[in-house]
């Protein structure tokens, strides 16, 4: 079985530790977690298995973001993006945490979340009213 089977295993089992033992079996040397591939394919398995709950996967976030892995944190913080609108400030909170932390690939993925989520915060409404708007 490939490591993406046994991670889908772990997710559809909520099993987080068996999840980042899967992950961290392909850490670089470089970065001590998985290449962006792997990170991707991990996050794709999520989002499909919570596909129809939003709640759930904010869930996950929160005990991603808190396990003390650098993989789960970097994972957490696109997470927090995509679910944003569901928990706002706690979704900024865990963001701007996560942010500072140490492991500086965890900064760079908190930094691009934090563009993900503003968008969803001050762009997206804007274009929603801009097509309220008649057109002459």
């Amino acid at each position: 079985m490939e490591w993406i089977e046994y991670f889908e295993q772990a997710v559809r089992k909520n099993n987080i530790n068996r999840m980042l033992d899967i992950l961290q079996q392909h850490a670089t040397s470089h970065a001590g977690t998985p290449n962006q591939a792997v990170k991707n394919k991990a996050l794709s398995v999520i989002r499909g298995f919570y596909r129809a709950d939003e709640t759930g996967m904010f869930s996950l976030a929160v005990r991603l973001s808190s396990s003390g892995n650098a993989t789960g944190e970097q994972l957490s913080t696109v997470m927090f993006a995509e679910c944003y609108t569901i928990h706002p400030e706690e979704a900024n909170h865990q963001l701007h945490g996560l942010a500072d932390k140490s492991n500086w690939e965890v900064r760079e993925w908190a930094a691009s979340a934090c563009g993900i989520a503003s968008t969803f915060r001050f762009l997206l409404p804007c274009y929603g009213r801009l097509g309220e708007r008649s057109v002459s």
